[in-house]
């Protein structure tokens, strides 16, 4: 479980990666399943970026009694990020998505609360954790985030000339963190936290379970 001061960083911060959090055993039946079966039963899709450039995601919402179902809801999980709210937690979703070598698509910069307002949800007490099932990197495309950027509150997306230049504006004043993960670490992410990733230019993919 998270220790008090990660707790800390994470609240000002809007972000932090804990190592280790998943062993290799743990991930390893998940990650054979992905690659006999990228679809899932035809859960597959292409995700555009503003640019029209696709990368494959695969999205679901209930979560079964095997193995993709058993991974948010392991204690260790559970437990830290009901020590960051204070409070009991439920799933909302879960998704992978990969970018296999030379995938040109980015994930445009968000918040993953603008989502999840328009689907009724009232108040921001959401988070995201990234569980890396293989290595990310800056050259494979890893997650991006400005740290702070959650105190902004929620950005209208829609006027995307304004939003684009608040994003720069919280780049050039909180800074940018390249989130490099090995296989087994997480990154948790509030979900007002300005996020996205670029392109993966390396021979390597990068398969992530959110």
């Amino acid at each position: 479980m998270l220790t008090t001061p990660q707790v800390a960083d994470y609240h000002r911060d809007g972000f932090l990666i804990a190592r280790g959090v998943y062993l290799h055993d743990d991930l390893q039946p998940l990650y054979d399943a992905y690659r006999d079966d990228p679809s899932f039963g035809g859960s597959l899709y292409g995700m555009l970026d503003r640019a029209g450039k696709a990368h494959p995601i695969n999205i679901w919402v209930d979560l079964a009694d095997d193995i993709i179902g058993l991974i948010p809801r392991m204690p260790r999980l559970v437990d830290s990020v009901e020590k960051i709210f204070d409070e009991s937690c439920y799933h909302w979703h879960s998704k992978f998505t990969n970018k296999p070598p030379g995938c040109a698509a980015r994930i445009d910069w968000h918040q993953d609360y603008v989502s999840w307002y328009d689907d009724g949800v009232m108040f921001p007490t959401m988070l995201t954790v990234g569980i890396a099932l293989e290595d990310a990197s800056r050259e494979n495309g890893c997650l991006q985030v400005v740290p702070g950027s959650q105190h902004m509150g929620l950005l209208d997306h829609e006027d995307r000339e304004n939003f684009d230049a608040r994003v720069e504006a919280a780049k050039q004043t909180l800074g940018l963190v390249y989130c490099d993960l090995k296989q087994g670490d997480a990154v948790f992410f509030h979900s007002n936290t300005l996020h996205g990733s670029g392109p993966n230019q390396s021979q390597s993919s990068r398969l992530m379970l959110f």
